[in-house]
């Protein structure tokens, strides 16, 4: 079947099979990084977004995207949260590996987006499982990331 969607702001017409999977057809075209025996969306490493709402490309079949808008962590690495991202990392002497990294990008996108961000900031922390940095020092990362967005924006 043939999709048609639109995927950081470009225009996409594909051809799929029925049972593939977002996350497989965003790999072939180069924007994905998640896990590839992810399927139940455990390891957060395949999040995008999809119409201004966070979720799981592994979890959505290709076909579920027709008419959609799709931003993946390349979108967001061209704006100017990418710098509250990669200071906060810095400053803290922190940094994420590369199969997380996209994700955790997306996901304090999330955060900095959301009018309670103070409040949900364990919860973002937390949607990515990996190792290369505790779930703690992750919050860290994302608290010091969102008082350099209010501090910027003041």
């Amino acid at each position: 079947m043939e999709i048609s969607f639109s995927l950081n702001d470009a225009p996409i017409t594909v051809k799929v099979p029925p049972h593939l999977r977002l996350s497989a057809l965003l790999r072939d075209l180069g924007h994905q990084q998640g896990a590839r025996g992810c399927r139940d969306g455990s390891c957060g490493r395949c999040l995008i977004f999809m119409d201004d709402r966070l979720m799981h490309s592994c979890l959505l079949m290709a076909f579920e995207v027709r008419s959609t808008q799709i931003h993946s962590a390349k979108y967001w690495q061209e704006r100017r949260i990418m710098r509250y991202f990669l200071w906060a990392q810095a400053m803290q002497r922190l940094f994420f590996c590369e199969g997380c990294r996209d994700a955790r990008l997306l996901s304090l996108v999330y955060l900095l987006e959301r009018d309670d961000a103070p409040v949900e900031m364990t919860a973002c922390a937390s949607m990515v499982q990996c190792t290369c940095v505790s779930q703690h020092d992750v919050a860290r990362i994302f608290r010091l990331a969102y008082r350099l967005k209010v501090h910027d924006a003041g």
